[in-house]
């Protein structure tokens, strides 16, 4: 079934080797990478198609990728040396608290592409299983920590940073809250 499904979104969605097509263009079909988990396999995005999915770009070192991931609350701190921002609740509570879904429980696929890691490197595999296990993010719970490659970082990527992709189940992405000047607001579009 694994065998059909991908190449079935091999066939419809070809793989991200056009710069030109980064970043991400609501209401486009969301460009296709193929990107180490922090289990070490390789994810292809596309073979989430036909489900929710949730991207959220990081920066390791960033306060407010931080907080979002987990960093505020009571049984978690701060992954190394960073102080994340106050007040700012985990996706995962904020999505409950505006939708009452629970994206943890719902089927949907959060997949967050780290770029950075804490000295502004390219992250290893190393990077995301710490910060996987750090946040208690399993694949298994469809929850992926995927490592961007060295093509990725740049400005452009730089101004997906913090923030989220909404993917439909057709794999078109429906809502960009991405960065420090998103097209979107997280609170009254996102949820």
């Amino acid at each position: 079934l694994q065998t059909a499904r991908k190449e079935r979104s091999s066939k419809r969605f070809p793989l991200l080797s056009n710069p030109s097509s980064w970043p991400p263009v609501e209401n486009r079909p969301y460009p296709d990478m193929e990107l180490i988990n922090q289990d070490g396999t390789t994810t292809r995005l596309s073979n989430l198609a036909g489900e929710v999915i949730i991207i959220q770009h990081v920066a390791m070192n960033c306060p407010v990728s931080q907080a979002w991931t987990g960093a505020n609350e009571k049984d978690k701190k701060a992954y190394g040396l960073c102080f994340p921002s106050r007040r700012i609740k985990t996706f995962t509570d904020t999505m409950k608290e505006f939708t009452g879904i629970d994206p943890l429980n719902s089927g949907i696929n959060f997949v967050q592409i780290i770029y950075y890691d804490m000295e502004g490197k390219n992250p290893t595999l190393e990077d995301a299983k710490a910060w996987a296990d750090h946040f208690d993010l399993r694949t298994a719970e469809n929850e992926y920590v995927l490592i961007a490659n060295e093509k990725m970082a740049g400005r452009k990527s730089n101004l997906l940073i913090p923030g989220f992709h909404l993917i439909d189940r057709a794999f078109v992405l429906r809502s960009d809250c991405a960065g420090p000047l998103s097209k979107r607001n997280l609170y009254n579009h996102f949820f």
